[in-house]
């Protein structure tokens, strides 16, 4: 499955780096747990009870800062330079940012 980003997403980072995702498409296995496994901000800490993220999509951290370097490098770099993409190989994003694509 896909989903395309249609707004700017909740969570730590800048909003400039936020706003880079809109109109970028990604796969997506589905919908997340929300209990499942810890979710962390991506500046470290806890997310925020009100975090419109919790519970949504999950997209593989390489394969979508790879899809963002294409069409901005400069938030992907941001990603590449503030987040463990290497430790941290998933990413939520919430349902109300994002819209399936079909195939």
């Amino acid at each position: 499955m896909k989903i395309k980003f249609i707004s700017r997403p909740d969570g730590q980072a800048p909003e400039w780096v936020r706003d880079a995702w809109i109109g970028l498409i990604v796969e997506t296995p589905g919908t997340s747990n929300p209990n499942e496994g810890i979710m962390i901000g991506v500046q470290g800490g806890p997310i925020e009870d009100d975090d419109r993220n919790i519970g949504g999509y999950e997209v593989n951290t390489k394969e979508a800062v790879t899809a963002l370097e294409k069409t901005n490098p400069e938030a992907a770099l941001w990603w590449k330079e503030n987040f463990p993409i290497e430790f941290l190989n998933t990413l939520v994003f919430g349902k109300e940012f994002c819209e399936i694509v079909s195939e």
